[in-house]
């Protein structure tokens, strides 16, 4: 996902012009960071991802909200209140938010790999 704010937005909370955002970027971030995430959001990757999947506006807004920190700009989400429908989508961009979904491993090959 690659999106621009609108300029309300990109002028009360800052950050780059086009923010950048996959379940991939996460994955290369320290478990502290991912954790920080999954606890503000109250959700784990996985369940992100579904909600990803299906469109809901609240993880339209952690995307903007985590692609903003992944930046390098730390926003406060109890405060992050973006038009996330005002935003502009970069169409060219191959950007996918689920790349990188980490699955769930059955409970049979989690069992057969502490073995």
């Amino acid at each position: 996902m690659r999106v621009r704010m609108c300029p309300e937005d990109r002028e009360k909370y800052g950050g780059p012009e086009w923010i950048d955002f996959n379940l991939d970027l996460l994955g290369e971030k320290p478990s502290s960071f991912v954790e920080q995430v999954e606890d503000t959001l109250g959700w784990t990757v996985h369940e992100f991802g579904q909600q990803l999947q299906r469109a809901s506006t609240r993880a339209t807004r952690a995307a903007f909200w985590c692609g903003l920190k992944l930046a390098g700009h730390d926003v406060d989400w109890a405060t992050f209140d973006p038009h996330v429908y005002k935003a502009d989508q970069d169409e060219t961009a191959d950007t996918d938010p689920l790349a990188g979904q980490p699955t769930r491993p059955s409970r049979s090959r989690a069992r057969a790999s502490k073995r």
